[in-house]
């Protein structure tokens, strides 16, 4: 077979190759130990903050608790949970895999459920990423950053949360009197329409 490329170009080739692979490696590898050092940074960020992520997150679960036994909450439930749901949005931050976070993709939501207990969700655009279902304070401050408890509770005793839910609320009432204003409007087609009916009914009869 005939080779008519000089040594060279060959040698050039050989070298992109080389480096194209190693290139190729470094993009497998990195995930692998991006993903170590994220469960390490978490391990040892949860261990050094532990003692204090545990009062967090018990007085957390005390003002669950308190919400949930109110009696305004059981006479407004769906009010508060969205008329499809069972559990009360309370708290979101910038987390993912359970670190902090920067950019506009990523986002983690925790929620509160009728019996109690918690659920912590992580999203990646739109999508559920990770979901963690949390029964105490002893499992909160176990799996959870001790910087995201942290927020939560200052969410919480600075009274934000309120704020919150007031906006919510009153989004859901502007929704529910454009759904009024719709349905009187087609209501009041509905019996224009009758009336010219019955009064052609009349005329004839």
């Amino acid at each position: 077979m005939a080779k008519i490329i000089p040594k060279e170009i060959v040698s050039l080739c050989q070298q992109i190759k080389k480096i194209n692979n190693a290139t190729q490696k470094l993009r497998e590898d990195i995930p692998k130990y991006e993903k170590r050092f994220q469960e390490k940074s978490k391990e040892l960020a949860i261990k050094n903050n532990f003692p204090v992520s545990l009062s967090y997150s018990r007085k957390i679960f005390k003002w669950v608790e308190g919400f949930l036994e109110d009696e305004n909450y059981k006479k407004n439930r769906k009010l508060f949970t969205g008329e499809y749901s069972e559990r009360v949005r309370f708290f979101g931050a910038n987390f993912f895999n359970f670190l902090p976070a920067k950019g506009r993709t990523t986002r983690t939501v925790l929620y509160f459920c009728e019996d109690g207990s918690l659920e912590y969700e992580e999203f990646f655009k739109a999508w559920v990423r990770t979901k963690v279902k949390i029964f105490s304070p002893q499992e909160m401050a176990q799996k959870l950053h001790p910087k995201f408890i942290k927020e939560c509770y200052s969410y919480l005793s600075s009274g934000k949360i309120w704020e919150y839910i007031k906006e919510k609320l009153i989004d859901r009432q502007k929704g529910l009197k454009a759904d009024f204003s719709q349905e009187k409007a087609d209501l009041d087609e509905i019996l224009r329409k009758l009336r010219k009916i019955e009064k052609l009914e009349r005329q004839k009869g």
